[in-house]
């Protein structure tokens, strides 16, 4: 199963992982990257947001792309 929210597309939206601030899928960026989408709660975006930031040069932390929303998450 898939769902679009902005250039965003979730590919495995029937078996998200579980992260530290919320949960994680893979999924395509623009229809033709791949990536790592994590989704989480509007009111703790911004401390989890200072985090990837922060994070822009441990291995796992390739890069950040962007911000998407839909009424509940970022």
């Amino acid at each position: 199963c898939e769902q679009a929210i902005g250039k965003l597309q979730l590919l495995n939206i029937d078996s998200p992982v579980t992260g530290r601030f919320g949960v994680i899928f893979t999924g395509k960026f623009e229809d033709s990257i791949n990536v790592s989408i994590h989704r989480v709660p509007k009111k703790i975006f911004s401390v989890d947001l200072d985090v990837i930031r922060n994070a822009q040069t441990h291995p796992n932390v390739m890069r950040y792309y962007c911000a998407e929303q839909d009424p509940d998450f970022v």
